[in-house]
């Protein structure tokens, strides 16, 4: 069972993904990931994370992480998560593969 903090972060983390998720590109899918990383973990967590998935044969800078690139949509015009996933009246339009399709009008804004 999880804590109220968890199952908060659990929710922030499927709030993320189901609103920027079906974003084509992968440098946006990239930036979902980083984004869900960071919920998920928290900031002390996550730098961790990212010193030791750096870190390799060749010192701390071995490899790199790509954080992607934010999408140019609001979080401020999300529909409910209810909605998002298919709770009452949940029905969403889909594209292609089954990917959302949203349109990048709305400057970004870092969710965290």
């Amino acid at each position: 069972m999880c804590t109220e903090n968890e199952s908060e972060k659990i929710t922030k983390a499927v709030e993320i993904i189901s609103y920027y998720g079906g974003i084509d590109a992968g440098h946006h899918k990239q930036w979902v990931i980083d984004q869900v990383l960071k919920v998920l973990l928290g900031d002390d967590t996550y730098s961790k994370w990212l010193m030791a998935y750096c870190n390799g044969e060749d010192g701390p800078d071995t490899y790199e992480w790509d954080t992607g690139i934010a999408p140019f949509i609001s979080m401020d015009s999300k529909p409910p998560l209810s909605l998002v996933l298919g709770g009452k009246n949940g029905s969403r339009k889909m594209g292609m593969h089954g990917m959302r399709r949203q349109k990048c009008s709305v400057p970004h804004r870092n969710i965290l």
